[in-house]
């Protein structure tokens, strides 16, 4: 596959994570996080989505967004 369609596909999920996060999910630890970065395998078989957090507690933070996730 394309990089350039990758590359595509890789922004258009991180808008997609960025406004869920922002509009629909409601769990007041996942307030303080931001999105990194989006990266797609070659293959489209996964996606790796990188995060901060200005959480001190990290572990919380993760256990949220393991909750969250659909």
């Amino acid at each position: 596959m394309s990089r350039i369609r990758i590359q595509r596909l890789e922004s258009e999920l991180f808008k997609i994570i960025s406004k869920a996060l922002t509009f629909k999910v409601r769990d007041r630890d996942l307030q303080m996080v931001n999105l990194v970065d989006v990266k797609l395998a070659n293959d489209l078989s996964y996606a790796k989505v990188y995060y901060t957090t200005l959480e001190p507690n990290i572990k919380q933070v993760h256990k949220a967004l393991e909750r969250s996730k659909g």
